[in-house]
This record gives C-alpha cells, structure tokens and sequence, in this order.
C-alpha cells in the first residue's frame, strides 16, 4: 500500500485541485471549480478557515498526497464543535479505485472526531455516485437516509 498522507492545503495544489475536477467530479460534486481562479479562491477559502480558533472553526480542507505526490482533497464542513460536521474527499483520477480515498476518509475521520470532539460525522453523496457510497462503508459510514427527493442519500459514522 502507498504512503498516504494528509496535510493543509495550500496555494502551490491550486493546478492539481483544479485538475483533480474531471467529469467524473462534476457529476458526482454539487460544484467544482470551472478555471483556475475559482480553484484559487476555493483553496484561499480554507486557508482562511485554518485561521479560526478549532471551537469556532465551521470548515478545515486537506491535501491528500500519496507518496508526496498531490492525489486529492478532504475536506470537513458544517463543524459543529463537540456535536458534527460533514466529511468529502475527491481523488485526482489517476489515484482512483485503488483504496486511497478510503484510507484517507479514515486519517480524516480519526482527526476530525479528536479535534472536534464530534459525536458524529455524516457523508452525503448523490445516489448515482456508487464509488464514493463503496467508500464511505469501508471507511466505517453507515446509511442512514434518502434526502432531497431521492437524489442524495446520507451516510453516518459515530464516535
């Protein structure tokens, strides 16, 4: 298995987080940056959230590399200090099917539940994207519901 890592992003992965956005991303994502300035400013958002104290911090994104080389992102939204947050990932193409988003989701869900002290984690996904449904359940996720007339289904993992 490679070495897989996780770490702040930073304004150096703004051509490969834009990269890492195919087609695949955009049927499988609600957005995705359409050029390099909105892939820029995403990135920019979370290094601004960096600077917001853990118990007041809503987001926290990282950089996932797979033997150094930039393979994707993970990303921890709607932090609820000591309540919930939920999670994504995104795996650059090339890195796809082999496991790393799934180790991945693991690094960042043993993070997230220590940081924030959550309770519980939710992934949200949309009902055709099987690969990141197969994710979230080797990550240790659960169902838990349909949302949004059918088009979503959210998944759980508790502390």
């Amino acid at each position: 298995m490679p070495v897989i890592a996780l770490r702040k992003l930073s304004e150096s992965d703004t051509e490969q987080y834009f990269a890492a956005h195919d087609e695949e991303a955009e049927r499988n994502f609600h957005s995705v940056p359409h050029n390099l300035e909105e892939a820029k400013k995403e990135i920019k958002a979370f290094l601004k959230a960096y600077e917001v104290p853990i118990k007041e911090r809503k987001k926290e994104g990282f950089a996932l590399e797979v033997d150094g080389k930039f393979a994707g992102w993970v990303a921890i939204h709607h932090i609820e200090y000591g309540i919930e947050a939920t999670m994504g990932c995104l795996v650059a193409p090339s890195f796809r099917g082999k496991g790393v988003g799934t180790e991945a989701m693991k690094k960042a869900l043993a993070y997230a539940f220590k940081t924030y002290q959550l309770q519980k984690v939710l992934g949200r996904v949309l009902i055709h994207n099987k690969a990141s449904q197969k994710m979230l359940k080797k990550a240790g996720f659960v169902f838990e519901k349909e949302i949004e007339d059918g088009k979503k289904l959210v998944f759980v993992k508790t502390f």
